[in-house]
């Protein structure tokens, strides 16, 4: 999945659109990062369709119908945005250190040394 985000250059375009949204660098990071889990559950999709709920059902290893599949596997993509967002915007905002937080009460304008 990777490789094909970042061969079609669309990983770049999703940083664009991050950066433009997010000037702030851990924001900028929280939304890419939730576009990022959210192109790869999209692309992946077709295989987890057939993994956890035809070839399960074809083997008798599940009851559940499509549309209670569906929701637990929504409800894993909701988890997954929050936590992984948060856990990578909070990491980069922890390695920028206090000087980003003092650009942001200065409207995002570093002090130039």
């Amino acid at each position: 999945m990777a490789w094909l985000l970042l061969g079609t250059r669309f990983s770049a375009r999703m940083r664009d659109l991050a950066e433009r949204f997010g000037r702030w660098r851990p924001l900028a990071t929280l939304l890419c990062s939730v576009q990022y889990i959210l192109a790869t559950a999209l692309l992946g999709f077709p295989l987890t369709l057939y993994e956890g709920f035809i070839r399960e059902h074809r083997y008798g290893l599940s009851n559940q119908t499509f549309g209670e599949w569906l929701r637990d596997q929504l409800v894993g993509l909701a988890v997954s945005v929050v936590v992984g967002g948060l856990l990578l915007g909070s990491s980069t905002a922890c390695s920028q250190g206090p000087t980003d937080l003092v650009a942001v009460g200065r409207g995002g304008q570093r002090r130039q040394p």
